[in-house]
């Protein structure tokens, strides 16, 4: 069975996600005068857009780097990158990979942000966790200076290897995956609708982030692989 293609990004789209940015909460009826479409046409390319994970992605993205673009300018550059196509063999990284606007060795982490719409009951209420936690001393030291992150509840799905993040671990970057998904049965469906996100979680798991990623972005101490962590 040939494997579905991802959404290309038309201008209205882009619309939608802007109006989305500003206001995550905005009835469909709202969001459609605002981008010019019938209600009907709106909600259809909204569920397009939720079905291939683009929303949530998006806006942890996006909002990570308007907050932290308001402060003092840190030691380290922060690229902000938004790979696309993950599950069709992750085009997207490799793309990155082959066309970094820095040299490989000078990245310092790569910190994904993915599925973060909904809490997962399998932790603590407010935390996120993050994949391969012991294959790097990255999360405890990110614990340390206030992220709310525990480990992967999920082992023996893999999520380490399944996300873009692992193709530029295997090139050396110490490279992990901040999430909260919890199985849910609307995984890549259009049952996964914008109804079901948690913004109150959201907003605040993203803003738990802000200080430990600033804290990262602004000292001289480089993640490293723990003893056979290295894939």
């Amino acid at each position: 069975m040939a494997a579905k293609r991802p959404p290309v990004l038309d201008r209205i789209d882009i619309k939608i996600l802007a109006a989305l940015q500003r206001d995550g909460r905005s009835t469909n009826d709202k969001l459609a005068a605002t981008v010019a479409l019938s209600p009907r046409a709106c909600l259809e390319r909204v569920r397009r857009l939720e079905a291939a994970g683009i929303i949530v992605g998006y806006q942890a993205v996006i909002e990570l780097a308007r907050t932290l673009s308001r402060g003092k300018r840190p030691k380290r550059t922060i690229l902000f990158v938004l790979f696309g196509s993950e599950e069709l063999g992750g085009p997207g990284n490799k793309y990155f990979l082959e066309h970094s606007p820095v040299p490989l060795d000078h990245i310092a982490v790569n910190l994904e942000f993915e599925m973060i719409g909904r809490p997962d009951p399998a932790v603590p209420a407010g935390q996120l966790w993050l994949t391969g936690f012991e294959r790097s001393n990255l999360g405890p030291e990110l614990v340390k200076h206030g992220a709310h992150l525990v480990a992967d509840p999920h082992p023996k799905e893999e999520f380490f290897q399944r996300s873009d993040n692992y193709a530029l671990a295997q090139r050396g970057i110490v490279a992990q995956t901040i999430s909260s998904f919890g199985l849910h049965q609307d995984y890549h469906r259009p049952s996964d609708e914008l109804s079901k996100i948690d913004f109150n979680y959201m907003t605040t798991v993203i803003e738990s982030m802000v200080k430990p990623v600033s804290w990262l972005a602004d000292t001289d101490w480089k993640p490293a692989w723990t003893a056979g962590g290295k894939p």
